[in-house]
């Protein structure tokens, strides 16, 4: 086997180890890797050294910003045009999402959304015209456009959309719905949590799917609602919680206080208490200053010296490798009693 295939190996082993987290030379000794393995693999550039002692496998996030923010401006871009010249309409799906500032899929935002209630579906210029009823109360109007309601706007997406990528619009919008409804008289990392308000924000969402009885996929559309969990916090947390309900893993605890060693309290993007597993969704970007590289292991530590165990992982593993970040998650699960 040549010196480039084994580096690859490595840098797979080391991939299924500690995901795209920086991790030390100890931390990879102690995963069963032999450290002339690591050096070699560095050689080769399937891992990259960060600092002294600090390595990472190398990823490319997805999207990369400057591909996010050329997408979103043509969605927008292209949808306003669209709904200006067809009355009746409103901007609709991704497009109205991004109006509102609702966190969206990358995918879909190729095009502009319009939903025209008397008009004939199709693609016009780079914008998918959607044919569909559009009640008054489905419409808001926002700095002169007619747009979908964040309600409508989510069910939309979820109509057309997987699993995760439904669940980062239709997370962020029962978190919004629940910011409105207690009005700031509990703060919102607790309000999340509350049943009432949470049910009450579900009411809201489900209602206007009720209108929408018999429209194609809105029975992912209700899956996505089911699933969906205010106490999210990021798109990236909805789209790895349903990277891994997809996949067969439990449904995990979102936005959890977990007590530390050190007696602080922490929030974990992801918990599945019965198994005492946290999961944390990561970027690379914060690993760029070894302050916040030394606070998320001494973070990490103290959560572990308190019986917890720890899974990282970044955009990329859920994007590119779904299937062996589930397999991290169920080894995580059941390795602990």
């Amino acid at each position: 086997m040549g010196r480039r295939s084994l580096a690859q190996e490595t840098a797979e082993f080391l991939a299924c180890a500690f995901g795209t987290v920086p991790f030390s030379l100890q931390e990879a000794a102690a995963a069963g890797l032999p450290l002339d393995r690591l050096y070699r693999a560095a050689r080769a550039g399937s891992v990259q050294r960060l600092s002294l002692g600090v390595y990472v496998v190398p990823t490319q996030e997805v999207p990369d910003e400057v591909a996010w923010e050329a997408q979103t401006r043509n969605s927008t871009d292209r949808a306003r045009g669209a709904a200006l010249v067809l009355p009746g309409s409103a901007v609709s799906a991704h497009s109205a999402a991004l109006v509102q500032g609702l966190p969206v899929p990358f995918a879909g935002l190729d095009l502009g959304h319009v939903t025209d209630p008397g008009g004939r579906a199709g693609l016009r210029r780079g914008v998918h015209i959607h044919s569909a009823a559009l009640p008054d109360h489905h419409q808001t109007v926002i700095n002169g456009l007619r747009v979908t309601t964040p309600e409508r706007t989510a069910i939309d997406i979820a109509r057309m959309a997987s699993l995760p990528e439904a669940l980062i619009c239709m997370d962020a919008v029962l978190r919004r719905l629940i910011d409105q409804t207690c009005g700031g008289e509990l703060p919102l990392r607790m309000a999340v949590h509350d049943p009432a308000l949470v049910a009450t924000a579900r009411a809201r969402v489900a209602a206007v799917l009720a209108d929408m009885h018999g429209w194609p996929g809105t029975r992912s559309a209700h899956l996505a609602l089911q699933w969906a969990d205010p106490a999210s916090e990021s798109a990236l947390e909805s789209e790895s919680r349903g990277v891994l309900l997809e996949r067969g893993v439990p449904r995990p605890e979102c936005g959890f206080p977990i007590e530390g060693a050190d007696g602080r309290t922490y929030w974990a993007d992801l918990a599945w208490r019965d198994g005492r597993v946290i999961g944390e969704c990561d970027g690379l970007v914060k690993y760029a200053d070894p302050r916040a590289l030394y606070e998320e292991k001494r973070r990490q530590e103290t959560i572990e010296n308190a019986g917890s165990r720890v899974i990282r992982w970044t955009r990329h593993e859920v994007k590119r490798s779904p299937d062996r970040l589930a397999q991290r998650v169920i080894r995580a699960l059941e390795a602990l009693p």
